[in-house]
Parts: structure tokens; C-alpha cells; sequence
């Protein structure tokens, strides 16, 4: 049976996404409150402005490309796409 669309009716690819990115954020933000919270007030300071700026935008990008490409994989496995 062909395809007219890239996903399926059903909304699985939505929430293996969604699941993806949940935990990925998680782990990433997890990671920097460990690392500030072992820093002085003043280093902490500069560091949390050039995150605020420029670092999330790198981590974001890096984020939905692993989850996108880990949720593609599963759903190869799944044979829906």
C-alpha cells in the first residue's frame, strides 16, 4: 500500500519525538546545575551570560538532531516509516 504521506495516521512518531527530546533536555540540564553549583557567585555570573546567549542555541540544535535521528531509527525498527 503507498503512502501519500510522510508519517502514518496514527500519532507514535509524535510521542517517540517528544520522548526523545523530554530526555535529552533533562540530561543537559541536569548537567549544567552540577556544574554551577560548584562554581563562586562572580564565575558563575559570566558563565550563565554567554550560556544565556550563544550555548543554547548549539544544544538545541545538537538535541532535536540526536532526537529526530534516535526517533527515525525507532520508528525504522517499528517498519512505520
Amino acid at each position: 500500500m503507498a503512502r501519500n504521506h510522510i508519517f502514518p495516521a496514527n500519532n507514535r512518531h509524535v510521542h517517540i519525538l517528544a520522548n526523545e527530546l523530554f530526555f535529552l533536555i533533562k540530561k543537559f540540564t541536569i548537567g549544567v546545575e552540577l556544574f554551577l553549583g560548584s562554581m563562586n557567585c562572580s564565575c558563575a555570573g559570566f558563565f550563565l551570560l554567554s550560556i544565556s546567549m550563544v550555548i543554547p542555541v548549539i544544544v538545541l540544535y545538537y538535541v532535536i538532531k540526536v532526537a529526530v535521528k534516535n526517533a527515525i531509527k525507532e520508528l525504522k525498527n517499528e517498519r512505520i516509516l
